[in-house]
This record gives C-alpha cells, sequence and structure tokens, in this order.
C-alpha cells in the first residue's frame, strides 16, 4: 500500500492490474496480453485463475495473447487475426486439431512442444517474405503476399469471413464447404473457379 506504481516489478504490476479488474465484480472482461510480463510458473496459476473465475462468477473474458499455449488453455472458441482482420474463427479443440487459414497454420506450428522426440518429427509452416505495413496493407486478401497459395482474384478481393466447416469459419478465396482443404483446392488447375463478380467479389 505504500509503494508508488514504479516500485513494483512488471509482474507484480501485471497482477495489480487483474486484481483491480476483477474488484468491481465485471460480467465481461478484456484481458490484453494478461500474462505476458509473469515467468511459466505464475502464467499457469494466472491461467489457472482465469478459468475458476470463469466458473465461479460465470465470467466472460476477451483473452487477446500472442501465446497460443495460454489462448488455447483458457479459451472456448479462437479467432486468428492478421493485420486487424479475423482470418479463422473456431471452438479451440477444433482450430488446434485443424486448421483452415495458412496464416493459422503457421502460428500453430510455431507453438513448441515439450516433448523433444515430437519436437524433432514436426513440420514447421514457414511463411515467406516479410509482413506488410499495418499502415498501408496490401489490396484484397491481406495476406496473399505470404500465401503460398495466392491466386491472382487475391490480390483484387477482400475474402469473407465464411462457415467453411461447422462452427468454423475462414476467410479464404479458394477454400469452401465443399472444398475446406486449401491444399487440395491449390493443386487444381486455373484460376477459373475463382473468377470475380462486378462487384470483385
Amino acid at each position: 500500500m505504500k509503494r508508488y506504481p514504479h516500485g513494483f516489478s512488471g509482474g507484480q504490476r501485471q497482477r495489480i492490474g487483474i486484481a483491480r479488474a476483477l474488484a468491481a465484480e465485471p460480467q465481461f472482461i478484456v484481458a490484453d496480453e494478461p500474462i505476458w510480463a509473469f515467468d511459466v510458473s505464475i502464467q499457469a496459476q494466472s491461467m489457472n485463475l482465469f478459468d475458476d473465475l470463469q466458473e465461479r462468477l460465470g465470467l466472460t473474458c476477451l483473452f487477446i495473447s500472442h501465446d497460443l499455449r495460454a489462448v488455447r488453455h483458457v479459451s472456448d472458441r479462437i479467432a486468428v487475426m492478421y493485420l486487424g482482420r479475423i482470418v479463422e474463427l473456431a471452438d479451440a479443440t477444433g482450430i488446434i486439431s485443424r486448421q483452415v487459414h495458412p496464416y493459422t497454420r503457421a502460428l500453430i506450428s510455431a507453438v513448441p512442444v515439450a516433448d523433444p522426440k515430437l519436437e524433432k518429427q514436426r513440420k514447421r509452416v514457414l511463411l515467406q517474405g516479410d509482413g506488410p505495413s499495418p499502415i498501408n496493407p496490401p489490396k484484397g486478401c491481406q495476406f496473399h503476399t505470404r500465401c503460398p497459395y495466392a491466386i491472382a482474384a487475391c490480390s483484387r478481393a477482400v475474402p469473407a469471413l465464411t462457415e467453411i466447416q461447422p462452427r468454423q469459419l475462414a476467410s479464404r478465396i479458394r477454400v469452401s464447404r465443399e472444398d475446406p482443404d486449401v491444399e487440395a483446392v491449390a493443386a487444381m488447375p486455373g484460376d477459373v473457379r475463382f473468377a470475380l463478380d462486378d462487384q470483385g467479389r
């Protein structure tokens, strides 16, 4: 009580912020990178706390993080964003086991596995090129400059977030409910099936 804010460590300030948010007994909390300043053991305690609070208080939490292990642990549904747009939205178990969007695949493949044998066998999905500027994003699908499956239409049309499978939506030009696997669709010759209409859709 007698300390000024600068007298606390980053982790302590983070815990104080969480405590202040919970003190008002809210029904909905936006938690933006709530565990970034914690070491691994405190991260685990904090995630368990969020789980407990959600159950005990009926609390809804929008958990924003770059740490997919944390997101997977505390979330019922996960939205993956690229340059400010949602590119995939699904139940947590579904998005971890089967990703539709190539950016989601790259993110999931970057999460380390605790088992050294499995880690060695895993195939990483590496994106080519540099990420574009968020101030001046590419036209059309913002991911097309780094997407291994991009076609000409991708640079002209912004794909809508469409339900590809039950409760799994993705923002992809080349994926549909009939063809949910981008790798299979990408193997098909030509762009005929993906032509744009007069409005560029």
